[in-house]
């Protein structure tokens, strides 16, 4: 059993490190840019739930202690997002984004069947995702307009993350910075 523990916690620990390895990001990108659309809906969810995460601890000043655990007030992307938007860290744009993103992202990672960004609830829910003034500039295609949407709420909430005290709730730019990773 001490060993299980011992692997549990480096399971953990593998968990809570997100920076990937400079060695490892061609692989990576081709991984997202591949034809797995499940992976695409869970990393890209669960790089903004971890961008969100940051974004809330940082406004700790005593830390997160064992708040954001599984099954703790702050374990789910859901009470992430209530909370950065009670605390006005994000603008209503960006907590509709990641209610959406956390959405598609929990089918694609709970549903057993096959699940594409094909299948109609899930494109009409990708529908619905919002980038700002340049929303037209966004893929067409469903998957593309996700992990573009997903990649720049992301981002949004890194640049508030790292901004001034006191600064706006983190919004869309008016120029999204994104757009020339999908051809744009």
């Amino acid at each position: 059993m001490a060993g299980t523990n011992a692997s549990i916690r480096a399971l953990h620990d593998l968990l809570a490190n997100t920076r990937i390895p400079d060695k490892a990001l061609g692989k990576h990108i081709l991984e997202l840019t591949g034809r797995n659309d499940r992976l695409v809906a869970v990393v890209c969810g669960a790089l903004v739930e971890r961008n969100l995460q940051g974004l809330l601890e940082s406004v700790m000043p005593n830390g997160p202690g064992s708040l954001f655990e599984p099954l703790l007030p702050l374990g789910s992307f859901s009470a992430k997002i209530k909370l950065a938007y009670s605390l006005n860290l994000i603008n209503a744009d960006i907590r509709r984004n990641a209610d959406y993103i956390r959405e598609i992202r929990n089918t694609f990672a709970h549903r057993i069947a096959p699940t594409s960004f094909r299948t109609k609830e899930v494109a009409a829910v990708c529908r619905l995702l919002f980038v700002g003034k340049e929303g037209n500039r966004i893929p067409k295609n469903m998957r593309g307009r996700y992990s573009l949407v997903a990649m720049e709420t992301g981002a949004a909430l890194t640049r508030k993350r790292y901004a001034a005290a006191g600064s706006p709730p983190a919004s869309f730019p008016e120029k999204l910075t994104l757009l020339r990773f999908h051809g744009r």
